[in-house]
């Protein structure tokens, strides 16, 4: 069984998840997940700006069904991760993971190791979008 969230903005009402089946009710976001959503929809609106497209923030589901790109990210604000899944053959397959290394493991890493380090990414949606990794986890704890 699938996954679903259910959400009442207006009424600012919990929360629930069906998870396998199951109800959960899910906690409230903390501070680092609304500053990474913040980020987020920043370098969106930024890059849209005065073009067609708009960008809206968390609490809207929107569906683009004409895309031939179909892309989607899990966002860590803990771990400062993201996974980047694209849709090949109608599933989503892991592309790549970025992620900001803490300062403990940069410091064991040689040169080579540190120049392999992707701070950088496109988005599949647009050619010309690049998305800073650190821009994403600006100003989290």
């Amino acid at each position: 069984m699938g996954n679903l969230v259910l959400q009442n903005l207006a009424d600012n009402e919990p929360v629930y998840e069906i998870l396998n089946g199951r109800i959960v009710l899910m906690p409230a976001p903390t501070t680092n997940h609304i500053s990474v959503a913040g980020n987020i929809y920043r370098i969106f609106a930024n890059y849209l700006w005065n073009k067609r497209c708009r960008v809206f923030p968390d609490g809207m589901e929107l569906h683009l069904e004409s895309l031939e790109n179909k892309e989607y990210w899990i966002v860590s604000s803990q771990e400062k991760s993201i996974e980047v899944y694209l849709l090949k053959d109608n599933k989503y397959k892991l592309d790549n993971v970025y992620l900001i290394y803490p300062d403990f493991m940069v410091e064991k890493m040689d040169d080579e190791e540190k120049s392999e380090i992707i701070k950088e990414f496109k988005t599949s949606l647009f050619d010309d979008l690049t998305i800073s990794v650190e821009d994403v986890f600006y100003n989290i704890d």
